[in-house]
């Protein structure tokens, strides 16, 4: 398998395992992009999540909140050893106003 084939999968996984949960978490908007990336005898894997956050919470609150999901749900796996998770706020979304 080659290097872009071999990112695309890892990306895909990372996507299917971790999207949707941490778009469960309080104040996550939208995740726009997860990325991991393995590096040749290094069994750690880095995480680059890239999402968009609700106006008004506490961005580091919600970044912990993230890398504490993304580990517990990374750790189980056999061989899979969590190394760095990034988080970047890419944008910050206002909440609609009902004017009903």
């Amino acid at each position: 398998m080659g290097k872009n084939n071999s990112a695309k999968l890892i990306r895909s996984v990372l996507d299917s395992l971790l999207k949707e949960p941490i778009e469960g978490i309080d104040g996550v908007h939208q995740v726009k992009e997860i990325k991991g990336i393995l590096k040749k005898n290094n069994p750690e894997i880095t995480c680059e999540i890239y999402l968009t956050v609700d106006f008004g919470v506490k961005i580091p609150e919600v970044s912990w909140n993230v890398q504490t999901l993304v580990k517990s749900i990374l750790k189980p796996i056999d061989d899979m050893k969590v190394g760095t998770i990034n988080i970047h706020i890419i944008g910050v979304e206002l909440k609609e106003e009902n004017n009903d």
